[in-house]
């Protein structure tokens, strides 16, 4: 498989959220983009992993949304989800606060979310990846001040006219 293309198993209803603790950062996960930050947060690492991404803080924690789970270790939390579900989860680790909430939408008609739709709801992702044939997209964009850290995701399945948005925030305590 090429990384331009959806995993065969790339369906909403296979999708898991993790939280991760003690992430070991040598897992095999195939990495299609990343970026990496520091903040006051300390260091952060945000990537594209197929049709889902990951979001790691200084190798302390991890968020992983995606339908192909990888051998994990020291896994705190596994939530699956089952389409138009809407799902939160918080927790507080040292001096940080994580919360997300992930929730479907379904798309308007069978035109494929697309990177100018992003710009119509004024976003413009850090990272995108579009895939083919179908023109799925999986795309990150993140906001970050004194106190707070924002990413938002976006995770299109055209075949499955879903999209799968979260929001994840940090806040100093």
């Amino acid at each position: 498989m090429s990384t331009n293309e959806l995993p065969i198993f790339a369906n909403p209803a296979n999708l898991n959220y993790f939280f991760l603790t003690d992430y070991n950062s040598e897992l095999e996960i195939e990495v299609i983009k990343q970026l990496f930050l520091r903040s006051k947060f300390g260091e952060m690492r945000l990537a594209i992993i197929g049709a889902s991404h990951l979001f790691e803080i200084n190798g302390r924690f991890a968020e992983l949304l995606t339908c192909s789970p990888p051998d994990l270790r020291n896994v705190t939390k596994k939530h699956e989800f089952r389409k138009s579900h809407i799902f939160s989860h918080e927790t507080i680790i040292s001096s940080i606060r994580y919360t997300i909430k992930v929730q479907f939408e379904p798309f308007r008609d069978s035109i494929a979310f697309s990177e100018s739709e992003l710009e119509v709801r004024n976003q413009k992702p850090n990272l995108l990846h579009n895939f083919e044939p179908d023109s799925a997209i999986t795309a990150l964009s993140y906001s970050i001040d004194n106190e707070k850290f924002i990413l938002k995701t976006w995770h299109t399945y055209p075949d499955f006219l879903t999209i799968v948005y979260s929001e994840t925030k940090l806040t100093l305590l």
